[in-house]
């Protein structure tokens, strides 16, 4: 049964589609009185959209997509169970990428979830027991210095009479002797 609606008064474009977006999701979530997991998801990016940077709406959605979407995508939020989450978590867990990374990971998804409790009052909470990894004292990256002598041996390799190899040599000179990062050394002006 195809449910119709009309409303008029809108000042623009955008508030007409914000309305439309808002009786779509309305309608599917009193037709089955359950939100599916694709239908949150899509509300959150539309509503973190205007709210963040370009580029982190960008790297959300694609983590979205890549390592939420496949577990969770056909879903009624009601219905994902703390089994899900914790089996979606072992593979997460067993994937080549860093701690940090996947703590990220599972922020957004809590967000999600955030978000349908402020926004559809959903009950379900099964987020509410995840802890964040830990990162392992075998992965923990000690701070390697060289020695002055280790530094002269890798800048003598620089032919100091190619004005290309010169530059790359007092770059990574000020680097070593200062300890900026490259985005500050890029930055100076004389």
């Amino acid at each position: 049964v195809k449910k119709r609606q009309y409303k008029s008064g809108f000042k623009t474009l955008k508030e007409a589609k914000e309305a439309e977006r808002e009786f779509i999701i309305s309608v599917q979530f009193s037709k089955s009185k359950e939100l599916n997991f694709k239908t949150l998801v899509d509300d959150y990016l539309n509503h973190k959209f205007n709210k963040v940077e370009i580029i982190t709406f960008n790297n959300n959605k694609r983590e979205i997509t890549k390592f939420i979407l496949p577990s969770f995508e056909k879903k009624n939020v009601e219905d994902i169970t703390r089994l899900d989450v914790r089996l979606w978590l072992d593979k997460l867990a067993k994937m080549n990428i860093s701690i940090r990374y996947k703590n990220g990971i599972i922020q957004l998804f809590k967000s999600i979830f955030t978000h349908g409790r402020i926004f559809f009052n959903i009950q379900n909470d099964p987020c509410s027991f995840i802890e964040l990894f830990k990162t392992k004292k075998s992965e923990v990256v000690k701070n390697i210095f060289w020695e002055v002598e280790e530094f002269k041996k890798f800048i003598s390799v620089f032919d100091l009479d190619n004005e290309n190899e010169y530059l790359w040599a007092t770059f990574y000179t000020l680097l070593y002797w200062t300890g900026q990062r490259r985005g500050e050394i890029k930055a100076l002006k004389f």
